[in-house]
């Protein structure tokens, strides 16, 4: 299988060069996998919109970042010389270290309303007022 987004594509939203090409596009897959078992019909999706693949080539690449960046999962690293000593300390959800997809992109993949998500339409049955009450409501 091969993925939407290169290694070059990682390379740039990195900010420097990579020197093991074959493990970038290893997670590259591995991130296409993670897209495809929520959305099925990625490939019909990515040939009908030229900008949804963009869109998939941009979560792919971010995704490969976030491993790159932090391959161990650190979640704070000080680095002490002489009396001194420097700690930074990364935001948890970047300090997991696991290739994984954020809501966010979710969101830019599989577009739709939270509101929408959460409620039933509302469909209008002509004669439904003239009708018999029962006992839970109008049938």
């Amino acid at each position: 299988m091969t993925s939407y987004a290169k290694p070059a594509h990682v390379q740039v939203r990195l900010g420097r060069p990579i020197t093991d090409t074959a493990q970038a596009q290893a997670f590259l897959d591995d991130a296409e996998v993670l897209i495809r078992t929520r959305v099925r019909d990625l490939d019909a999706r990515v040939d009908a919109d030229e900008a949804f693949e963009e869109t998939v080539v941009m979560v792919e690449a971010n995704a490969v970042v976030r491993v790159l960046r932090n391959p161990e999962g650190l979640r704070s690293v000080t680095v002490a010389v002489d009396d001194g000593s420097v700690t930074k300390t990364r935001d948890q959800t970047l300090s997991a270290g696991g290739l994984f997809i954020t809501d966010d992109e979710w969101d830019l993949l599989l577009p739709g309303s939270a509101a929408a998500a959460l409620s039933s339409p509302v469909r209008y049955v002509p004669g439904w007022a003239d009708r018999v009450p029962t006992g839970w409501g109008r049938p």
